[in-house]
């Protein structure tokens, strides 16, 4: 949960500047979603033997590591941020929704929902790379 506020805070900051407050409840329910979605997920993947391993234990908490100080980092926050935007709008364009202007609720909603799961993919990528890396490091033919 703290990881995906953590995430948000670059959306905020940039939305505050290009909505309207009352806009914000649409990106502020597609992040609960986020943070409901990897609750019930983290809830229910937790006792899988796979989880339990040290590669995807290291990889997991090395990703969320990264994460963070990507999203407190200024700079940086805000090119990932405006990046995964980016993309997600090549998403929604087809269906009609455009940047800026009025948007409804719906469409910001979406919006969020959109550049979160093209946040998720890059992060998907790195835990995988990670959890290549650290399965390497760690098996035991290298130990010995």
């Amino acid at each position: 949960m703290f990881v995906c506020w953590v995430s948000a805070a670059p959306s905020f900051y940039i939305a505050m500047s290009a909505m309207r407050v009352i806009d914000w409840s649409g990106m502020m329910l597609g992040v609960m979603t986020f943070v409901a979605g990897y609750v019930f997920l983290d809830f229910k993947s937790s006792k899988w033997q796979f989880r339990r391993s040290k590669p995807v234990r290291y990889a997991l908490r090395t990703t969320y590591i990264i994460r963070i100080l990507i999203s407190v980092i200024f700079p940086a926050a805000l090119f990932v941020d405006m990046m995964c935007g980016m993309l997600s709008s090549f998403v929604l364009y087809p269906f009609g929704f455009k940047a800026g202007g009025d948007l409804p609720f719906i469409a910001i909603y979406l919006w969020t929902l959109s550049q979160g799961l093209v946040l998720n993919a890059v992060i998907a990528i790195v835990w995988t790379v990670l959890f290549v890396i650290y399965s390497l490091a760690l098996s035991p033919e290298t130990s010995s």
